[in-house]
């Protein structure tokens, strides 16, 4: 009740749960603050969204935006995303791997082909590709994915014995444009 404390941790976990805001200190510098939401989802630059656990960093550059949806082109894909960002602004695509879904068969090809206007999903990405990387994560599976640029996802053990996943898995990982955060 009023009684303000500063807590040092290097768990992200624990800071997380304990703060109402967080100072991320790179290099002996205070590089940004804000609520442990905005912190782990809209981190201010490359170096502290690495910082905070997002795995999947990709350039790219913006091809057009309109009203906040921008369509950005990440070597041979394109990814919704909401954004302020302008045509033509070189940008990095930054989404965390607990946000990427990952199909299989029916499922993947169905998501993979659907009209963006009308598929029964609000996925507005998709891409597909070759599982090449798994790794136990505590309660989850760490799955690395080769789709022309490399992604990684999180997904529980239970998702990843009933989809059958070994490396070599031909698969579709998938996310949100609200999923995505956009910096330069």
């Amino acid at each position: 009740a009023g009684l303000t404390t500063i807590h040092v941790t290097h768990d992200q976990t624990e800071a997380a749960m304990l703060a109402d805001r967080i100072a991320v200190m790179i290099g002996g510098r205070i590089r940004q603050t804000g609520t442990p939401e905005e912190i782990f989802n809209s981190p201010a630059d490359a170096e502290i969204a690495e910082f905070v656990g997002t795995e999947n960093i990709l350039e790219g550059i913006v091809v057009s935006n309109e009203g906040g949806l921008a369509t950005i082109e990440v070597g041979v894909h394109v990814v919704e995303a909401v954004s302020g960002y302008s045509a033509g602004e070189h940008v990095r695509v930054c989404l965390r791997p607990e946000d990427v879904f990952v199909s299989v068969g029916a499922v993947a090809s169905e998501i993979e082909r659907g009209d963006r206007d009308h598929r029964e999903s609000s996925v507005r990405n998709a891409f597909h590709g070759t599982v090449t990387q798994m790794m136990p994560y505590g309660a989850l599976t760490r799955v690395k994915i080769d789709c022309e640029v490399v992604v990684v996802a999180l997904i529980t053990k239970q998702s990843t014995a009933a989809m059958g996943l070994t490396a070599g898995s031909s698969v579709c990982v998938s996310f949100k444009a609200a999923a995505v955060h956009v910096i330069r």
